[in-house]
């Protein structure tokens, strides 16, 4: 779990990535929900390659700040991945990781 640490952020959005592709592995892409998902992990993929490109040693505050929401809105997305009874709570999750980790690079790599 991230403690403030970049890497152990980029490692847990890897490791979301990981969870995402799996749960697509196991299903048939004419189930429902299949398309919102893998186009939601695409999203997130942009974004871990944002973290990667912008790699930081920035370890303030602000980091720390957004590096916990980030952890929160991840184990949200984690338990709806488990339990995949909802696949639109699930991708919903899922936008909501995206969103912090928009928020997150927003902070930790403001724009000039």
């Amino acid at each position: 779990m991230p403690n403030g640490n970049p890497i152990d952020v980029v490692q847990l959005v890897s490791d979301s990535l990981h969870e995402i592709n799996m749960t697509l592995a196991s299903m048939l892409p004419s189930e429902p929900g299949f398309d919102d998902l893998e186009h939601k992990r695409d999203e997130l993929e942009l974004k871990l390659k944002r973290l990667v490109r912008g790699f930081f040693a920035d370890n303030t505050r602000r980091f720390i700040s957004a590096d916990h929401q980030l952890v929160q809105v991840n184990e949200r997305m984690r338990a709806d991945l488990r339990s995949l009874q909802n696949m639109r709570d699930t991708i919903d999750a899922i936008t909501n990781l995206i969103g912090a980790v928009d928020r997150f690079i927003s902070t930790v790599f403001p724009l000039a």
